[in-house]
């Protein structure tokens, strides 16, 4: 699995860093958020499923839509994923993704046992997209390898800004101050599988970061995450866009 960049942001496939912090050319500046919701979410939703607290969370997509639908100015999200497996969709529709869409923490290791407890272990909160469920050697949900891979997994496990050719919803920063701070956190992140005929389904099986075009401009933050047994014609962890004079540089840590 490699991290392989397009258009202006290039340093990681220059240097072959596996893991690097790179700071965002050109980061817009924003407001701090007014307001922060936090969103619970679980590998099955239960209760009232309206992500309000443990008690009654929402699946990861259901929390997602939430927090996607509202844009108001600096109102905020952060989305805590209870410990287990997620899997984009139940279907075979492989197009599928965990789709953000505006700037929103995303952070993994939740017991479910109160607000905050909390084991920050990438391996315990699995974001897999091996829908058909039939990838070889699975340890806890984690597709060791590209090569363990089998059958017709998402495209993408996750993706920010949409994949059209002008990135949505953003910018997305790496800038904790700002009301645009984007954090993918205590998650791992596998079995995407990138092999479309055409761009962008054959690239960014992880997570495909749209910053394309003209003021587009996706670089998170992601802090304490794992990228194991994803496979792409390009960018087989992360595929950075940044073509047509956007911005993709994520902050890793």
């Amino acid at each position: 699995t490699t991290v392989r960049p397009r258009g202006i942001s290039r340093t990681l496939a220059a240097t072959g860093l596996a893991l690097a912090t790179l700071l965002g050319a050109g980061a817009a500046q924003a407001a701090a958020c007014t307001s922060t919701t936090v969103l619970y979410a679980a590998p099955a939703a239960v209760g009232s499923a309206d992500a309000s607290n443990w008690a009654n969370a929402n699946t990861l997509q259901g929390a997602l839509a939430t927090a996607n639908g509202n844009t108001a100015a600096g109102q905020c999200f952060e989305i805590r994923a209870k410990q287990g497996v997620y899997k984009p969709t139940a279907t075979a529709d492989r197009t599928i993704s965990f789709a953000i869409t505006r700037p929103l923490q995303l952070k993994g290791g939740y017991t479910g046992t109160s607000d905050t407890d909390r084991v920050l272990n990438a391996r315990n909160t699995v974001l897999s997209g091996d829908i058909d469920s039939n990838d070889a050697d699975l340890s806890g949900g984690i597709t060791p390898t590209a090569a363990d891979i089998q059958g017709s997994n998402s495209y993408h496990v996750m993706t920010i800004g949409g994949t059209g050719a002008t990135g949505t919803g953003g910018p997305y920063s790496a800038t904790a101050s700002d009301a645009s701070y984007t954090l993918i956190e205590g998650l791992s992140i596998t079995g995407g599988k990138a092999s479309g005929a055409s761009y962008p389904q054959n690239s960014g099986g992880g997570l495909y970061c749209n910053g394309w075009d003209t003021g587009s401009i996706c670089s998170p933050h992601i802090r304490q995450a794992s990228f194991s047994g994803n496979s792409a014609d390009y960018g087989g962890a992360i595929l950075n866009n940044g073509s047509d004079s956007g911005t993709s540089s994520p902050t890793i840590s």
